[in-house]
């Protein structure tokens, strides 16, 4: 049984760091965008905007499967 955990656990690992690699290389702008953006100071707010946006799911999803597992694992009375 402890085997299994530590196979979820390491699953649960693996998808997060896949979903946040594979969304990673769709959030870039467009060349005109970037250099808009640069000369108005305004890139580093919206890089950090869209970090949230990508990071946020995938943490709600990671804590979701963490708590199903935690649960699932408590010794029925």
């Amino acid at each position: 049984m402890k085997r299994r955990k530590r196979i979820m656990k390491a699953l649960a690992v693996m998808i997060f760091a896949i979903l946040s690699l594979a969304w990673h290389a769709s959030a870039s702008a467009c060349p005109s965008c970037k250099e808009h953006l640069a000369a108005n100071g305004l890139d580093t707010g919206y890089a950090v905007s869209i970090l949230i946006m990508i990071l946020v799911p995938v943490a709600i999803v990671t804590a979701w499967t963490v708590l199903i597992l935690r649960f699932r694992s408590l010794p029925s009375e």
